[in-house]
Formats: C-alpha cells, structure tokens, sequence
C-alpha cells in the first residue's frame, strides 16, 4: 500500500533507483577455451581426456557432443563423443543436476531440425567406466558450427 503510495506520489521504483546508484559486477566472466586435442584418434582423446578428470584443480573443458532425442523430444536416449554420433563413437553420460534448466529443455530448443544434432557442452570430464565417459555438463554452447573442426578444448588460464 505504501510503494503504491509513493509511486503515486512521484517517487521513482527502488529498483531503478538502485541500478543508478549501485554497479552490480558482472558474475559471467569471459570464458576462453583453446584447442587441445584431435578427437581422431579416438584413444588418444580420450587418454587425454582421463588425464585431465585427476586434474587438480579440474579444468572445464569444451566438447562435440552428439545427441539424440526421444520421438517426443522430452528426453536425451543417445549421448556420443565427436560430431559423427556413430556407433563406434563413445558414448557417454551426462549429468546435468547442476544445470538449473535440464539439458534435453535447452537441446530441445537448439535441435530444431530433427532428433539427432551435434551440440558443444561445457563441464567437467569424471572419466570412462565400462567404455562410458561421464561428463558434468555445466552450460550447453550451442551447436558446433564446423563438424569437421571439432576437438577437445580446455578452459585457458
């Protein structure tokens, strides 16, 4: 009743009376990622990739994935390294609890042409179990623009 009062009255919103007065830093900080790895030959990607999941402290890295939707395209079935998402590429698990906006929401939006698309996600490698890499995903970034081009990428520091 009171704001409503003073509104009234010609008093400008806090809100805009803090983003005059108050300089909000920015937490998003510019992220560089550089070239690190061919995904060819898939072993020595992947010796790479392993090496990196004992890091201390982990080091994010930036990876071609390949993923599928279901024919409903509310959930990811298929999730492979590299741009081919072929059945020799090796296959992953993605875990993306600590997204806020689960994974298959935001590929649903890129994916738009079909249910298979190649997509760059950011995180943390965990390692390969059973032939099963395990990725924290942290931010999808969009789709790779040049499949040929695709490799490994590490945050630079």
């Amino acid at each position: 009743m009171l704001c409503g009062a003073l509104a009234l009255a010609g008093w400008a919103p806090v809100g805009a009376w803090l983003a005059e007065r108050v300089d909000v830093p920015s937490f998003r900080q510019a992220e560089e990622f550089k070239r690190a790895a061919a995904l060819e030959p898939v072993a020595a990607a992947l010796d790479f990739l392993n090496r990196l999941a004992t890091a201390s402290p982990p080091i994010r890295v930036r990876l071609p994935v390949s993923i599928a939707l279901d024919e409903y395209r509310l959930s990811i079935v298929d999730a492979r390294l590299g741009p081919s998402g072929a059945a020799a590429a090796t296959r992953l698990q993605l875990d993306d609890g600590k997204m806020g906006v689960a994974l298959a929401d935001r590929a649903r939006d890129l994916c738009a042409a079909g249910r298979r698309c190649v997509v760059r996600l950011i995180g943390y490698w965990r390692g390969t179990v059973d032939d099963v890499g395990h990725l924290d995903v942290r931010r999808i970034d969009g789709l790779v623009p040049d499949a040929a081009a695709a490799a490994v990428e590490v945050e630079s520091r």
